[in-house]
């Protein structure tokens, strides 16, 4: 095997390239190093954000269950105003009913540190309300013949209608 041998020249731009490639490395380490850096700060941020958001769903898991529980020491009350309102037990019952399914439906658009009693108690009034408009509209027959007149009109006499 034979050895060439180099130059000076040769040997500087060798020693040149070397140093170029030696920079090149700092360089890049340097750009691992902030980026490892940037990434731990990534890291942290999310565990926090992770932690915050474990925390907040405890609170609200916490804050269903005292609105569960606060909503359930109103049920006797609830129905003893649901019968005032239907004069029937099962009525008054599905009343009850109806109104706690919309109070937890609705649990957001409740704000804390409010009346839950008015709260639900206005839930069941206009419950009621609409139920009763609802009931009365499909009671409603409308009949626009011209028979109608003489169908609902029970003060005339047989003898006033048309032959």
């Amino acid at each position: 095997m034979k050895l060439q041998r180099l130059t000076g020249l040769e040997i500087e731009k060798l020693q040149q390239e070397a140093k170029e490639l030696h920079e090149l490395v700092e360089y890049l380490t340097s750009i691992l190093e902030n980026h490892d850096k940037k990434m731990q700060l990534i890291v942290d941020e999310l565990s926090e954000i992770q932690k915050k958001y474990e925390n907040d769903k405890k609170q609200l898991m916490m804050d269903a269950i005292l609105f569960n529980a606060a909503l359930i020491k109103l049920k006797e009350g609830l129905e003893y105003y649901a019968y005032s309102l239907t004069n029937n037990r099962d009525d008054a019952k599905d009343l009850v009913q109806d109104t706690f399914l919309k109070a937890l439906i609705y649990r957001d658009k409740f704000e804390d540190n409010t009346n839950l009693k008015a709260w639900t108690y206005t839930i069941m009034r206009n419950t009621f309300i609409n139920n009763y408009r609802r009931a009365v509209k499909s009671a409603t027959i409308i009949d626009k013949t011209e028979d109608a007149y003489y169908l609902n009109n029970s003060s005339k006499s047989v003898s006033g209608m048309p032959e």
